[in-house]
This record gives structure tokens, sequence and C-alpha cells, in this order.
């Protein structure tokens, strides 16, 4: 994701970048007469235990849907995949 990109949705967390599993970055769709874009993006980094200070790995992602400004005549939603970690060592778990 370019820096023009991240500027004209608001867009500050640098570890945010376009969802690598969906073909399109947004889609646009129409409520009730209220245009709306969904934008697909994937939030991750890398991360180490809390509690016992052992990397992380990989434990699935969870979904979030977050309302964005509007920009454009349109409303912008960030449905946004969040990387979940496991800590091998202690069993500790964690979100992005």
């Amino acid at each position: 994701m370019n820096n023009d990109i991240r500027i004209s949705l608001g867009l500050t967390d640098l570890n945010l970048t376009f969802d690598p599993n969906t073909e399109q970055h947004f889609s646009e769709t129409n409520h009730n007469g209220t245009d709306t874009a969904t934008w697909k993006l994937l939030l991750t980094y890398a991360t180490t235990c809390d509690k016992c200070d052992n990397p992380m790995v990989n434990n699935g992602t969870k979904t979030v849907i977050h309302k964005g400004p509007r920009n454009a005549f349109k409303f912008q939603n960030f449905r946004i995949r969040k990387q979940k970690f496991l800590c091998k060592k202690c069993g500790h778990t964690s979100i992005t």
C-alpha cells in the first residue's frame, strides 16, 4: 500500500496492508441510498510473548469492521483481518 492511499484513507498504522487473500482491495455498495466503500486490510506484525518473552506463532485471524471517515461522498468501512498469536511454550494467546 503506498503512502498516498494511507493519507487519503486516514490510516496511520504502518502494519496495515491490503489483504493478500482477496482479489479486490475494496468494494462499493449502496445501502438505503448511502454509498459505502469497504476496504479489505490485514493487520499483523512480529511479536513475542508478554509472559515468557519467547517468539509467538500465528494462530489464525479474526475479522473486525471499523467505520472510517466519509471521503469523496462515500462512507468508508475497513474490514480488517487481525492476526492472532499463540506462545508454544506457555500457551498464552494475543491478538494484534
